[in-house]
């Protein structure tokens, strides 16, 4: 079996448009290196205990949270995203937040906003440097920031910034626009004002941070800073790489740049996307090329252009759309997939307004070249219509993919909540339910508390039924995932990439999840589902494990319940024994507490022992009884009228003197007993009667 090491990537959760992105460009790398990507959910300082993957990997790549790296990648080369912390020891990349962030608070002022808040979470380094320039910024316009007007949301999602900006809101507006670190915090903003009644931007100028896909469709459109995720990441990936072949890499930071992005929510009437094109290609380059690097500039926007860059190195949807430009143009008969050439495309960007962008520039391009061969109008219209309803068919099939993923993932979830909450048992931790996710591969690993730092592989999942690996095995954490199932990794996709997603519970960490498949992307974009089945799974898992530990309880509770009644029927056989102590007498001693089931035992054995020895009187022992109360005088008493009507007689021994006076404080009247301080003196009595 072929060998191949991989370089590791950390990350406080891999789900997230940014993460992802992220991840899709440490591929794009590592793909070009031959080194495998494995994935896990996390921050160092986890790994340094579990030792997780440590045989497998050759260089770490961790982004925002560096805790104990220093520790993890002693001997071994490192690099850091977004972790400014780190140290310099570690490479740094970064998004340019200063010029960016500057830009959004300016251009708020530039709308006469002088009051302006801002959300953010603060346990993240981008976003407190984010917070840091909206400050300046503010000073530098003579504007004294208000502390009331921020908010430190604690986490990046809308609904809980929905939630911590409501007291802002509660009492009116004392602001007019607020910067929120990100689109998902900007979201959230708009949702607490829309419940409100208030309406973005005329009672209040939103503007959030990344692009993310939520910022196109927000209403209204949502301005923002487009980051540029798989930039980041393919540059920290080149960074290791370099690190690795031992060449020198400089101390600076990498900062990547980002773009404002300017739509309605910041009170703009129209679209700016901040996208420039130009023709850097010598003027003698066929147009053809011209275009393809114009159409290039467009997507990869900022990222420079090799101006040297001809038609048949670009993107394959551009070159096929100019090549059936060039075939119109040529009065050629050439079939193209527009739907194809649009799909790779948007493969690499599908924002709209970048579409957009793309699609005019193709658009006045066709217009000029099929304009100079006097082409007719609406043979050019309808070539250009044919490209632009390709596109928005190939944006609606998207659209349609992702809603069925969605149902498919909704059929999952739901069967894997319906064996949560059922009676069978392992039936989780078998995987069948992925059968229906767009998962190749995946392992289920628990930690085996009888052999410390080894994983038991509870389960192996394989979409076509032909993984090797045996169930039940052991695996080190250190050698985990397995080789054979990076192997297969590396078979379904050349970039080898595994994700690995820790199943922790509040009281446990039950061991990981690891998976991948043919379609990288397709992996990367359900990590969000699958980071919520992997909470599912835990959840599960700790309700098997719960329901195995009730099991054993009720075991032993039922191995008591028997030894109690077991003890009961001996403590009852022996309470009340029968001694025939001298001719005609009986001798009952009693002991314990004695309750109405005893009192009625008393009774039955008074009576019969009468009847059967002819017994004219009967010696009740009370030396053990620890109470006499109401309810044991009344027994005791009646017992001596039972025995009366057998010709018997019944007398008290063992009256001591706390029950005496027990008897007295509480009136009982006890006359018609004889009552005896001990057997001796009641043996001495009857001897001399």
């Amino acid at each position: 079996m072929a060998s191949r090491q991989a370089i590791g990537f950390i990350a406080p959760s891999l789900a997230g448009e940014f993460m992802t992105g992220v991840m899709e460009g440490i591929l794009q790398s590592l793909r070009k290196h031959q080194y495998d990507l494995i994935a896990v959910q996390g921050a160092p300082q986890h790994l340094i205990n579990n030792q997780l993957a440590k045989q497998h990997i050759k260089a770490w790549i961790v982004i925002i949270d560096p805790t104990g790296l220093n520790e993890l990648a002693t001997n071994m080369p490192a690099v850091v995203i977004s972790a400014p912390n780190a140290g310099e020891r570690f490479p740094l990349v970064m998004p340019d937040n200063n010029q960016s962030a500057r830009a959004m608070v300016e251009h708020l002022i530039e709308h006469g906003h002088s009051k302006i808040a801002f959300v953010g979470n603060f346990n993240n380094s981008d976003m407190r440097d984010r917070y840091t320039v909206y400050c300046d910024v503010l000073n530098e316009h003579s504007i004294t920031p208000n502390p009331a007007w921020v908010v430190d949301v604690g986490d990046y999602t809308e609904g809980r910034t929905e939630h911590a900006f409501y007291p802002l809101i509660a009492n009116g507006l004392n602001f007019s626009a607020v910067v929120a670190a990100n689109d998902q915090q900007a979201v959230g903003v708009m949702m607490a004002l829309e419940t409100k009644g208030y309406r973005v931007p005329h009672d209040m100028a939103v503007v959030g941070f990344d692009d993310a896909t939520i910022a196109q469709h927000a209403n209204p459109p949502l301005t923002t800073v487009r980051q540029q995720p798989q930039l980041l990441g393919s540059i920290a990936a080149d960074t290791v790489i370099e690190l690795i072949a031992g060449k020198p890499v400089s101390n600076a930071p990498i900062y990547v740049p980002t773009i404002p992005i300017w739509r309605q929510s910041c009170g703009c009437k129209d679209v700016y996307t901040g996208i420039k094109t130009s023709t850097v290609a010598p003027k003698q380059q066929h147009w053809a090329d011209q275009l393809a690097q114009r159409m290039q500039q467009v997507i990869y926007y900022p990222v420079p252009i090799d101006p040297n860059l001809s038609l048949n190195e670009s993107n394959q949807g551009i070159r096929s759309l100019i090549q059936a430009l060039q075939a119109k143009v040529e009065a050629q008969n050439v079939e193209v997939d527009y739907l194809a050439a649009w799909y790779a495309i948007i493969t690499v960007s599908s924002k709209s307004d970048t579409l957009s962008v793309l699609y005019q520039v193709f658009a006045t391009a066709a217009n000029q070249q099929l304009a100079q061969i006097d082409l007719p109008a609406d043979q050019i219209n309808g070539f250009l219509a044919t490209a632009h309803t390709s596109l928005l068919h190939t944006v609606l099939e998207l659209q349609r993919n992702e809603i069925t993923g969605l149902d498919r993932l909704l059929a999952a979830n739901h069967e894997l909540s319906m064996l949560l909450v059922s009676n069978q048992k392992q039936q989780t931790g078998k995987l069948a339910w992925m059968q229906r996710l767009p998962v190749s591969i995946a392992c289920l690993a628990l930690w085996d508390e009888q052999k410390p730092g080894f994983l038991r592989l509870a389960s192996i999942y394989s979409k076509d039924g032909s993984s090797t690996i045996k169930a039940g095995s052991h695996c080190h954490g250190s050698e985990f995932p397995p080789a054979e199932f990076l192997e297969q990794a590396r078979q379904l996709n050349s970039s080898g990439y595994v994700a690995c997603v820790p199943i922790v519970t509040a009281s446990h960490d039950w061991g990981i999840l690891a998976f991948g498949h043919a379609d990288v992307q397709k992996t990367i974009a359900d990590i969000n589902s699958l980071y919520i089945w992997a909470s599912i799974l835990g959840s599960s898992l700790e309700h098997e494990a719960l329901e195995s530990t009730l099991d054993a309880e009720r075991e032993v509770l039922r191995g008591a319940v028997d030894r109690e009644h077991a003890l009961s029927k001996t403590i009852l056989e022996l309470g009340c024994p029968l001694i025939p102590l001298l001719p005609g007498v009986l001798l009952i001693p009693l002991i314990g507490s004695i309750n109405t089931e005893r009192a009625q035992q008393i009774t039955e054995t008074v009576l019969n022992g009468i009847n059967e020895q002819q017994a004219s009187r009967v010696l009740l022992d009370i030396t053990g009884v620890s109470m006499v109360d109401t309810h044991v005088a009344s027994s005791l008493m009646q017992i001596a009228r039972a025995a009366m009507l057998l010709g018997a007689k019944v007398a008290l021994v063992g009256v001591r003197p706390d029950i005496a006076q027990s008897i007295v404080s509480l009136g009982i009247n006890l006359n018609t007993l004889v009552t005896y301080p001990n057997l001796r003196t009641a043996i001495q009595q009857m001897a001399m009667v």
